[in-house]
């Protein structure tokens, strides 16, 4: 043993977290994704050509994820890892182009702010089971919430649904927040 080394490395615990990126169209895969956690940049994938992503990541209550592709608007996500934990129903991520984030706002009726963001949240339970009729509500300010219904079009309520769909919070203040649900 040389002095001054340690004995052993700490060793982290990790968990495996699986998804899948689709693009604006719900429905496609999107190939060549860059997926990794922030607070460990190391550990990363890229998506296959389906999207389907596998990550091995430090074992945490939440997870800031990014999601980057040449020519996709970027994504960073908060996840709880048993939102993602389970190969057989992945962690779903949308990605899109500016284009696409117009397209959004012009179904709702508005247009986004520069240096806003939007922010989708699922309501979901620690079984991941959809919340119906859950209040979704943030911490800052935002213009309006919406909610995807089983359509595709969008109503102006923060009430989740049966079927899970989205609520989208419209130009929010970029950075950290706390939802209440």
């Amino acid at each position: 043993q040389t002095a001054g080394k340690a004995d052993s490395e700490t060793v982290l615990p990790t968990k495996i977290l699986y998804g899948r990126v689709h693009g604006p169209d719900q429905e496609s895969g999107v190939q060549g994704v860059s997926v990794y956690d922030m607070a460990h940049p190391e550990r990363q994938t890229t998506t296959d050509a389906e999207g389907n992503w596998r990550l091995d990541v430090v074992d945490a209550e939440f997870l800031r994820l990014r999601f980057e592709a040449s020519d996709l608007l970027s994504v960073d996500a908060w996840i709880q890892p048993i939102e993602a934990s389970d190969p057989k129903r992945p962690y779903p991520m949308s990605m899109g182009t500016e284009a696409d984030i117009a397209r959004l706002y012009a179904a709702v009726g508005s247009s986004p702010l520069p240096e806003k963001t939007l922010v989708f949240v699922d309501a979901l339970s620690e079984e991941l089971i959809c919340l119906d009729g859950a209040t979704v509500e943030l911490s800052q300010d935002y213009e309006a919430p919406w909610r995807q219904n089983q359509d595709g079009s969008w109503s102006s309520t923060n009430l989740s649904t049966p079927d899970g769909g989205d609520l989208m919070f419209l130009n929010e203040e970029p950075g950290s927040l706390t939802l209440q649900v």
